[in-house]
């Protein structure tokens, strides 16, 4: 992970400056990859540019910082609910939570319609899944939020799916969290 709050995307490796090879043709593959889908699933031979509509579709829903993803799955679980409760975790005095070694998934299925001579339409469904691997966390959690995380190191797995077809599958060296992640005015946990 090239910084301290890369987004879902700069894991993902999506774009090709964020790869080592700049020369490779991975990403190239990515795009006539999705234009086959889409010639498949519409029966009509796609142009190139529905490959690169449908790959910017898929990056704008792996916008969110991963602090921000993280932040969110833990705000569910309810050893962090309960700090929710401002009359046991009064304003002002903040809370450090140490999380135990875990795995947080991450699952989203975004759609592309398709639409071919402005009636004929296709749906396409494509699959995004994360997964972390956490040791070693502290959060600081303030007002019923969750304001930074703090130390630990992680590794992530990443895949997009079409059907059975794996068209990327990301994994992760550690990564070790320089110093905390702020998340600006918090992630409101809720009750």
């Amino acid at each position: 992970m090239p910084n301290a709050q890369p987004t879902l995307a700069e894991l993902f490796h999506l774009r090709p400056d964020q790869v080592v090879d700049k020369r490779s043709t991975k990403d190239q593959s990515l795009h006539a990859e999705l234009v086959d889908i889409a010639t498949k699933a519409s029966g009509f031979v796609a142009p190139p540019t529905a490959g690169t509509r449908i790959f910017e579709h898929l990056e704008s829903v792996l916008t969110p910082a991963v602090g921000t993803v993280l932040a969110n799955v833990w705000n569910k679980r309810a050893e962090i609910r309960k700090y929710a409760d401002k009359s046991k975790y009064p304003r002002g005095k903040p809370n450090y939570v140490p999380l135990a070694t875990h795995d947080v998934k991450w699952e989203v299925t975004p759609t592309v319609r398709l639409i071919v001579n402005g009636a004929i339409e296709h749906t396409v469904k494509f699959t995004l899944a994360a997964k972390f691997h956490i040791d070693g966390v502290l959060l600081e959690i303030e007002n019923g939020r969750i304001m930074t995380i703090s130390t630990g190191k992680s590794r992530f797995e990443g895949k997009l799916t079409y059907g059975k077809l794996d068209l990327i599958n990301r994994k992760s060296d550690e990564y070790v969290f320089p110093g905390e992640l702020g998340l600006g005015d918090g992630i409101i946990i809720s009750a």
